[in-house]
Order: structure tokens, then C-alpha cells, then sequence
């Protein structure tokens, strides 16, 4: 399994994202051509729209999120998301704060289902 990243990705303002797939690219790096491989430039214009369209406050909600969006991708085996935000509001010492969750597709939310346009088109 090989591991594609997409780091510091910044969505609504406050929040950067990375995302590490983990991916079976056998066949991509065989054809050694763009069509049987995942599009990073997509799955960066992805991650944001999505958070955009999402407001969440806690970066676990979102992390969880993105993971779920992610392993709808059918090759995609393993997800790696790390949101970092603003910390504590009205808490000038308290720095950001990263939460960084690994999930496989058993590990899905069961309340996964969002809008069809929101489904992986990597």
C-alpha cells in the first residue's frame, strides 16, 4: 500500500488540513499514466470545498468528516487526517490545537451519508 499526501490545506480561515490516503497504486504506477491514479489536484479542491461547505466547530468533527468523505473513495484502504485550529476561544495562551485520527473503511461513521455532492471523485 503506498501513501498519498495532501498537506496544509487551509479551509474557512482557521483551519489547515492534511490527509494522507493509503492506497493501492500498483496499477497507476504499471500504466505510469494519470488515469488509473488519484488526482491530488482534486482531492485538495476536494477537502476544501467540503469543509466549506460544513461548518463545524470542533477539529474532531471535522477530521472524522473528511475521514468518512475519504474512505468513500473505493481505492482508498486507509485515511490519515489531521486538522489543526484555533485554540481555546477567549483563552489567549492556549495555542492551536491538532487532532489526528487513522480510520479504514470499517471504521466509518454510521452517520456517513452526505449529499452526492460530496462523494470522492479522485
Amino acid at each position: 500500500m503506498e501513501r498519498l499526501a495532501v498537506r496544509g490545506l487551509r479551509a474557512r480561515g482557521n483551519f489547515v488540513i492534511d490527509v494522507v490516503l493509503g492506497v493501492d497504486r500498483g496499477p497507476a504506477a504499471t500504466a505510469d499514466g494519470p488515469a488509473p491514479a488519484l488526482d491530488s489536484g482534486l482531492i485538495c479542491e476536494q477537502v476544501v470545498a467540503f469543509v466549506e461547505e460544513r461548518p463545524v466547530d470542533l477539529a474532531e468533527t471535522l477530521a472524522q468528516q473528511l475521514a468518512d468523505m475519504s474512505l468513500s473513495h473505493p481505492a482508498v484502504r486507509e485515511v490519515e487526517v489531521t486538522v489543526r485550529g484555533p485554540g481555546v476561544a477567549g483563552e489567549p495562551h492556549s495555542g492551536d490545537v491538532t487532532v489526528t485520527i487513522t480510520r479504514r473503511p470499517e471504521q466509518r461513521s454510521a452517520v456517513a451519508a452526505y449529499p452526492r455532492t460530496s462523494a470522492c471523485v479522485w
